[in-house]
C-alpha cells in the first residue's frame, strides 16, 4: 500500500480531531443528549457519515497500515463509536413515561413488521454486503429486544383482557408478538452463529490456499482472499469475536504478495518474445488486422511474431442430427427419426504470438493466436475471411524486452 497522500493526511487529521471533540460532548452530556428516537436517528447519520469519509482513504481500508495518522483516524472512530453505543443503552435504561398501552401496542406491531428476518450473506462474501446484513440485522435485534422489553412491562401493569373486548389490542395479540420479537432474537443469533462458522471455516482454508498460489492466476486468487479476510476481520469486529485469524491471513496474504512479487520481478527480466519462424509481410498484415479488429477486444498490441513457418491446411466433419420424431413402442423402446446432416469443414491456418495491455493494470502479457480462413463449414461458420480462431492469455512481459 502506498503512503498516506498529504491531502489525505490533513482530512485525517481534521476527522481525528471533530471526533474526539464530537465523543467529549456524548460523553458529558450522556443519555440527555438522546431525548428521542430522532435525536438517536441524527448520531447514526452523523457517525455514518464519518464512517463513509474514512473508507475513501485506502490506506484506512489496509489492516496492515501502521501510519500514525491512519491508526489515530481509526481510533477516533471506535472510541466514539463506543461513547455513542454507552450514551444510547444509557437512554435506553432510563423508566419510559406513563403511555396509552393501546398507542404503544400498535406503534410495537408496527415496528416488529417493519424489521423482518433480514437475509442472510450467501457465498462470494464480500464487505459491503457483509455490512449491510450487519447493519440490518442489529437494527432487527435492537427492535425485538426493545419491544419484548415494552411488551413484558405491559403484560405485568394489567388491564389488558385476555379477549379482544372492544380493545384494539389484547393480552393474546401481546403474547403473539412476545411469541414473535423473541423469534427475531433467536433467528438473528443463529445468523450471526452460521456466518461466523462459515467465515471461520474460510479462514482455514485461505491459511491452507494462499502458499499455494502462483502464476498466472496468483493476484487475482489474492485479490479475491483478501476480499474475504477483510471480511472476516469486520465481521469478528462487529461480532466482538476474536479478530487475530483474520490479520494473521492478512498478513499471511501480504506476504505471499511481497514474494510473488519478488519471483515474478526475476522471471519478468528473462521473458522476451521468440525468434519469428518467418517473416511473410502479407501473414502479419493479416495477423495485424485480426488484433485490431474491434470485435475481438485485444486492445494496445506490441510487435506481432509467426510462430508458424507457413500456412497449414486442415478439414474435419461434423454430423448434425434434427430430431422430426419420437416413436415409444409398447416395451419402452424409442425410435427417433429426423434428418442427419455432415458439415465439412476446411480451413487455412497459422500461428503468431504478440504482447497485449491489460486495461485495468497496464501490464503488457504475451498471448498466441491462431488465425483461421474457412473455404467450408457450417451454416455459421464465416466463409474466405480470416478470423481469430484460439487465443491464449500467456506469460507476462517487460515493455523493454519486447
Amino acid at each position: 500500500m502506498s503512503d498516506v497522500t498529504a491531502p489525505d493526511r490533513v482530512r485525517l487529521q481534521q476527522l481525528a480531531t471533530e471526533m474526539n471533540a464530537w465523543r467529549v460532548e456524548v460523553e458529558a452530556a450522556g443519555a440527555s443528549g438522546l431525548p428521542s428516537q430522532a435525536a438517536v436517528d441524527a448520531h447514526k447519520q452523523k457517525l455514518n457519515a464519518y464512517y463513509q469519509e474514512l473508507q475513501t482513504v485506502p490506506q484506512v481500508l489496509d489492516e496492515t497500515s501502521a501510519d500514525a495518522d491512519v491508526l489515530a483516524a481509526r481510533k477516533a472512530y471506535q472510541d466514539l463509536r463506543a461513547s455513542l453505543s454507552e450514551a444510547y443503552q444509557q437512554a435506553q435504561a432510563q423508566p419510559a413515561a406513563p403511555a396509552d398501552p393501546q398507542a404503544t401496542l400498535a406503534s410495537i406491531d408496527a415496528a416488529l413488521q417493519a424489521h423482518g428476518l433480514p437475509q442472510q450473506p450467501y457465498e462470494p462474501y464480500d464487505k459491503a454486503m457483509m455490512e449491510s446484513w450487519m447493519t440490518s440485522a442489529a437494527e432487527t435485534r435492537r427492535i425485538a429486544e426493545q419491544s419484548l422489553s415494552q411488551l413484558n412491562r405491559i403484560a405485568a401493569q394489567g388491564g389488558l383482557t385476555g379477549t379482544n373486548s372492544g380493545q384494539s389490542y389484547d393480552l393474546k395479540d401481546v403474547r403473539r408478538m412476545q411469541n414473535y420479537a423473541g423469534t427475531l432474537v433467536r433467528r438473528v443469533d443463529e445468523q450471526y452463529e452460521a456466518v461466523w462458522k462459515a467465515m471461520s471455516d474460510a479462514l482455514v482454508g485461505l491459511e491452507r490456499d494462499v502458499p499455494t498460489y502462483r502464476p498466472p492466476y496468483a493476484q487475482e486468487l489474492l485479490q479475491t482472499a483478501r476480499a474475504k479476510a477483510e471480511t472476516a476481520k469486520f465481521l469478528a469486529d462487529a461480532l466482538g469475536r476474536d479478530a487475530g485469524r483474520a490479520r494473521n491471513v492478512l498478513q499471511l496474504i501480504a506476504t505471499q504478495e511481497a514474494n510473488l512479487a519478488a519471483a515474478t520481478g526475476s522471471a519478468l527480466e528473462g521473458m522476451h518474445l521468440p525468434e519469428p519462424a518467418s517473416k511473410d509481410k502479407a501473414r502479419l498484415k493479416i495477423a495485424k488486422d485480426i488484433i485490431e479488429r474491434p470485435k475481438y477486444g485485444f486492445g494496445a498490441h506490441g510487435p506481432i511474431v509467426l510462430i508458424t513457418k507457413d500456412i497449414s491446411e486442415h478439414e474435419r466433419k461434423d454430423k448434425q442430427f434434427d430430431v422430426e420424431d419420437t416413436d415409444v413402442s409398447l416395451n419402452g423402446d424409442v425410435t427417433l427419426t429426423g434428418t442427419e446432416t455432415t458439415w465439412t469443414y476446411k480451413w487455412q491456418e497459422f500461428k503468431f504470438v504478440t504482447p497485449v495491455q491489460d486495461e485495468d493494470t497496464g501490464s503488457w502479457y504475451v498471448w498466441t493466436i491462431t488465425a483461421r480462413k474457412f473455404s467450408s463449414g457450417g451454416n455459421r461458420t464465416p466463409i474466405g475471411k480470416w478470423v481469430s480462431g484460439k487465443a491464449v492469455k500467456g506469460p507476462q512481459i517487460l515493455e523493454k524486452n519486447f
